[in-house]
């Protein structure tokens, strides 16, 4: 059934459903029924307007039905054709009122979220087709501030004026706002030039091996910028900050290059996942070893006397007889005059563990180096790389094992600043390096006990003072949302890709200025508002 919207003469507007054929007479009826004529309305007048609106037929929205990218790029058409009318207008084709007009048709498109974008876009794109002016050399260092102010003076001047609106005024604000943006470009390059890389060679290079492992950061993990990075840590305890979803897309990052250093690839190391990964080189050792037999040879076995030896000189009584022990184990599986694969293996895992956490664990691990040279020796070269690939390997899992015991650890996460400090004696050097990239770079820059900086940033959005507590109460609730909607707005921002990509390398300064470069062409695009709101303001005034 067709729908008409009907607006009483006291301003409220209500929707009357009619069914199909319904005359113009039965639907106005309906409307005298239930909305009389006001005191300040007769009644024929109350007619006349309430025929005039059903005359019109159903309302709705032109924009209806259409996506964020369908709109955004009628927007962008707009954008030239108001310039186009702009310019018409100036040579006396088209008046105020066909810009009124055409405002008000556009009006349901540039409500839109992409209406605004694709406007945006496409006066940015006029601007930027502008040429240089040239012959303005002869200024020295006023020329790019008098060719932004040309650039936007022009642009302001030859969009539409309507009611109200003044094309001279329009000019003179959109050059002062090319010339200011200029001058806002060149600050901010001045203090790029200025900026400090952040922290040290090692610091860098973490941040560097974090992007090639595809880890995400984020512009507090990236900038030597303190007060960026106490921001960016207060607003990340904010609702709807986005940091939730950021954290997680790093952190199943970092899981996947931790897998990846033991041969697996997955988001999340779960207990299926990590059992997998075991069996994998369990496998693999078994592959190496399958057929070969390690033969006792005499040169290493001096090596090993001269170790157990040594440990007897330097160490207590107790400590080296664990070396002892340690190197009767190696002798008795060697009274065959060699050692199969699983025997190896398995000697190989206990003074691993025998040498954990003991001062005689140096010479323990001198024991197994022994023991490895031995047997690399007896599979040949090409093998001898797979065992040490999978010796390294294996290092790497036992240590994520022992990292995956902590509280994230439930949740299949390694946390990444924990990792450093359980690397282990045989880890590969490409995990010892991303155990210090979770040290270095995604460790969070502000720990929880940082409540008086996060205190003054909220303070800084109008949430300090107990206002989070207070927005439990219902009453609050809203107050709370506006007031923290700046800060959930900056804190999506700075957990985006986008920020770290364009505002980091750890120099801010120089990333404002990527940012402000183009503000000599986008600032004049708010003179013709800014010059609207100057008259009204004007007319105001007695």
């Amino acid at each position: 059934m067709p729908k008409f919207r009907i607006t009483s003469p006291d301003g409220q507007s209500y929707e009357i459903t009619a069914p199909e054929g319904a005359t113009q007479e039965q639907v106005l009826a309906y409307a005298q029924q239930h909305h009389e004529a006001s005191p300040q309305q007769s009644k024929a007048d109350h007619y006349a307007e309430l025929q005039k609106q059903a005359a019109a037929g159903p309302q709705y929205s032109p924009t209806d039905g259409n996506s964020f990218g369908q709109n955004a790029m009628l927007a962008y058409g707009k954008s030239g054709v108001d310039t186009a009318r702009g310019i018409g207008q100036a040579f006396g084709f088209g008046s105020r009122q066909d810009v009124d007009e055409a405002r008000r048709l556009d009006a349901p498109l540039m409500a839109t979220g992409g209406g605004k974008v694709g406007n945006i876009v496409g006066q940015v794109h006029q601007m930027a087709a502008l040429p240089e002016v040239r012959g303005l050399q002869v200024l020295g260092k006023a020329a790019p501030y008098v060719n932004a102010a040309i650039h936007g003076g022009l642009f302001s001047g030859a969009q539409g004026v309507g009611e109200g609106e003044s094309r001279g005024v329009n000019t003179v604000v959109g050059a002062g706002l090319g010339a200011g943006g200029q001058v806002l470009a060149k600050v901010a390059g001045a203090a790029a030039s200025k900026a400090k890389v952040i922290g040290n060679d090692v610091v860098q290079e973490s941040i560097q091996l974090a992007k090639r492992a595809g880890i995400p950061l984020h512009l507090s993990q990236v900038t030597n910028s303190k007060a960026l990075k106490t921001v960016s840590s207060a607003l990340n305890y904010l609702p709807f900050s986005g940091a939730g979803k950021a954290g997680k897309a790093q952190q199943e990052a970092f899981n996947a290059a931790v897998g990846r250093s033991f041969g697996t690839d997955a988001p999340v190391l779960s207990d299926s996942v990590m059992t997998a990964a075991r069996q994998k080189l369990n496998n693999e050792f078994t592959s190496i070893f399958q057929h070969a037999k390690i033969p006792a040879m005499p040169a290493v076995l001096r090596n090993m006397v001269a170790i157990e030896q040594k440990a007897q000189d330097d160490l207590v009584d107790v400590d080296a007889g664990l070396v002892t022990k340690q190197f009767q184990k190696i002798i008795n599986k060697l009274q065959n005059g060699n050692l199969t694969g699983d025997q190896y293996q398995a000697l190989r895992t206990s003074l691993g563990e025998a040498a954990s956490g003991t001062k005689a664990g140096k010479f323990i691990k001198l024991l197994r180096s022994e023991l490895d040279g031995m047997a690399k020796a007896a599979i040949g070269p090409a093998d001898a790389a797979r065992l040490t690939k999978a010796h390294g390997q294996w290092a790497n899992m036992r240590t994520t094992e022992k990292a995956l015991q902590q509280v994230e650890g439930a949740k299949g996460n390694v946390k990444p600043s924990s990792l450093w400090s359980l690397v282990r004696n045989g880890s590969t050097k490409e995990f010892r390096k991303l155990a210090q990239i979770g040290q270095n770079v995604l460790k969070d820059p502000i720990p929880d006990s940082g409540t008086a900086a996060r205190d003054l940033v909220y303070r800084g959005l109008g949430l300090g003072g107990g206002a989070a507590g207070a927005a439990s109460a219902l009453g609050m609730l809203m107050p709370a949302a506006k007031l923290a909607a700046t800060g959930v707005t900056a804190a999506r921002f700075l957990n985006s890709r986008t920020a770290a990509k364009v505002l980091g390398e750890g120099r801010p300064a120089g990333a404002l200025a990527k940012l402000l470069q183009p503000a000599p062409r986008v600032l004049p695009l708010l003179s013709p508002a800014a010059a609207a709101a100057a008259e009204r303001e004007k007319k105001k005034k007695p």
